[in-house]
């Protein structure tokens, strides 16, 4: 089970991140700007960043240089924004931050999903019912519409088979 701390000045975001990844499993912490996400750090390793590249004290590029100058510049990160996300890849190329992953908004919730559990993969099926802690029910898979048993969905709730 991965913990993730994500960090967007937008509250709708942060919840639609905390909703879809904690049905996977995570553990995720919000912050909701730069200062919080670095006092979060201070106490904890998370798996997982995810950081929304403009926000008020820096946003991602103000984390990203941190993570550097503090010597953490190979912690996983997930950073968006409306930049295209090759320019955001050089962009970090040019910092030398080699676990940064990139993409664009709107972003495919679907190919989201898939970024996360490729640098933090979900427990197996049978750790994340054992910690679910809410009623575990069957539902469609958002994407293929296979039933399958998930805790309380949150905005995409996927079937094993699409997370592959």
């Amino acid at each position: 089970m991965g913990t993730i701390i994500a960090c967007d000045d937008d509250d709708s975001i942060l919840e639609l991140l905390h909703e879809c990844l904690s049905n996977f499993g995570h553990t995720v912490i919000k912050a909701h700007d730069v200062s919080q996400l670095w006092t979060l750090l201070r106490d904890m390793k998370p798996d997982l960043l995810i950081i929304d590249m403009q926000m008020p004290g820096g946003g991602g590029p103000g984390a990203m240089n941190n993570l550097r100058a503090i010597g953490a510049s190979n912690q996983a990160v997930i950073v968006y924004s409306g930049m295209p996300a090759d320019k955001q890849l050089v962009w970090a190329h040019d910092r030398g931050l080699t676990k940064a992953r990139f993409i664009q908004k709107p972003f495919d919730l679907f190919e989201f999903t898939r970024i996360v559990h490729e640098l933090c993969p979900p427990p197996p099926p049978e750790a994340a019912a054992a910690s679910a802690v809410s009623e575990t029910r069957l539902r469609a898979c958002s994407r293929c519409g296979a039933p399958f048993e998930c805790a309380d969905a949150g905005v995409a709730c996927l079937c094993p088979n699409c997370l592959r």
